[in-house]
C-alpha cells in the first residue's frame, strides 16, 4: 500500500474485521476507495511489483485479480464516510463503523457465512440498533427493515463452508448470536 497510485485505497472487508478482532482466517484482500480510479492504470501498476498478477474481473471503478495466489478486490465505493481512515503498520483501514454498513449490505445482498460470522463477532462490540444507525447513515435510501430481514435468512449461507474460526464459535452459535440480536431489535 506504499505505492503511490495505492494511497486513496484502504483495507475494508473481512480481513480488516479479522485483523482486528482475531475471530476467523481470511484470505482475500478487499481494498476500496471513496475516488473513482482507472483500473487499465492500476493493474499496469501492480505489474511493476507484481508480474505474475492475474487480472480476473475489470469494470469501471473495478478489479479484482490473483496476486501471487491472493484474491485481491479493488474497488471504488462511493458513498459517505463514516469515520476517516487509520493506519497501523503502513496498513491503512476503513473504520469498523463503516465496515459495519458494509457486512450488513453484503448480508441483504449475497448472505454469505463468513458475513454472518463478522456481523456475530460485531455484535460483542455494538448493538443491532447502532450498526442499523452506521447502516442508515452510509446507505441513506436504503431498507434497514431489508438487512434485518436479511438477518434471519441463513438458506443460502447454509450451503457454505464455515470459515475457519480462531474464536471457537460454531456456526449454530453464529446464527443464535445473530437471531438473538434480531430479536431484541424488534
Amino acid at each position: 500500500m506504499r505505492q503511490p497510485f495505492l494511497k486513496s485505497f484502504a483495507l475494508a472487508g473481512g480481513t480488516n474485521l479479522a485483523l482486528h478482532f482475531g475471530h476467523r482466517l481470511s484470505v482475500d484482500l478487499d481494498l476500496f476507495t471513496d475516488q473513482s480510479f482507472s483500473e487499465q492504470d492500476v493493474f499496469k501498476e501492480l505489474l511493476v511489483d507484481f508480474p505474475t498478477t492475474i487480472k480476473t474481473d475489470e469494470a469501471k471503478n473495478t478489479l479484482s485479480l490473483f496476486i501471487e495466489g491472493i484474491k485481491v478486490d479493488l474497488l471504488a465505493h462511493r458513498y459517505p464516510l463514516l469515520s476517516s481512515f487509520t493506519q497501523e503498520a503502513g496498513v491503512r483501514f476503513w473504520s469498523i463503523e463503516d465496515i459495519i454498513a458494509m457486512k450488513l449490505g453484503a448480508v441483504s445482498g449475497r448472505g454469505a457465512k463468513k458475513d454472518f460470522w463478522d456481523i456475530a463477532k460485531l455484535l460483542d462490540h455494538y448493538s443491532l440498533s447502532q450498526m442499523l444507525q452506521f447502516f442508515a447513515a452510509k446507505y441513506a435510501n436504503s431498507d434497514p427493515g431489508y438487512v434485518v430481514r436479511s438477518l434471519t435468512y441463513f438458506e443460502d449461507a447454509e450451503l457454505q463452508i464455515d470459515p475457519i474460526a480462531l474464536n471457537g464459535i460454531t456456526w449454530p452459535e453464529v446464527k443464535d448470536c445473530v437471531l438473538r440480536a434480531v430479536k431484541e431489535l424488534v
